[in-house]
């Protein structure tokens, strides 16, 4: 579980990092994107 918590912290850090300058509707769909993504590959 904490494996899970750390990769998912990991994630969003780098997902501030990367928005940061970029507009909402762009920093909206790279989220969807990564949430998307993650259920997919956490399920």
């Amino acid at each position: 579980m904490s494996q899970i918590v750390g990769s998912w912290k990991r994630i969003a850090r780098q997902f501030l990092e990367r928005s940061r300058g970029f507009s909402i509707d762009e920093v909206v769909e790279e989220k969807r994107q990564i949430l998307v993504s993650y259920s997919i590959a956490g399920s």
